[in-house]
């Protein structure tokens, strides 16, 4: 399953939006709808090992996009680390529009799709509706959608403040 929500993300990655179907077996019985059953290792999945899956392949459990990462070359260093040059990562509501939230730039990165983390020792630009953020030393939790940067840090609101200095 997790290669299939990798392959339906790859799909969709240049469309503004689209719609996946995935038909997998259900269980069925005594035990088809707990998570802890000794009968669940394997297929056929719950709806928590579904969720899960969708999850992994950057969507949300409604089967929206939730993130892109793209990059000119990626390296497997590990079961959940991946080093990409040239990061672009496309952060997105969740919500069925598809809309584009905040657009990550790196020269390099490190991904951990498993902990929905992203990180990297060199710059970074973030680009956003509400501001514009750049430096070095920087870190993004996909899960708190939640970005640090740790030097050099330089932000530009793209919003007025009125009466901010009376």
């Amino acid at each position: 399953m997790l290669f299939g929500a990798q392959q339906a993300q790859r799909a969709f990655a240049g469309a503004a939006e689209g719609r996946a179907l995935f038909v997998v077996p259900n269980r069925s019985g005594l035990w088809a709808r707990r998570e802890a059953t000794p009968f669940g290792f394997g297929r056929p999945y719950s709806l928590g090992q579904l969720e899960s899956h969708l999850k992994r392949g950057s969507f949300t459990p409604e089967g929206h996009r939730a993130w892109l990462v793209r990059g000119s070359e990626a390296r497997f260093n590990g079961e959940d680390r991946i080093d990409i040059k040239d990061l672009t990562l496309s952060i997105f509501t969740g919500e069925a529009d598809g809309k584009l939230d905040t657009l990550i730039l790196s020269p390099t990165a490190e991904l951990r799709p498993g902990e929905s983390l992203a990180s990297g020792p060199g710059a970074i630009r973030v680009i956003n509706d509400q501001f514009e953020a750049t430096g070095t030393g920087w870190k993004y939790a996909h899960k708190d959608k939640r970005i640090s940067i740790a030097k050099n840090v330089r932000v530009v609101f793209h919003a007025e403040f009125k009466d901010l200095l009376k």
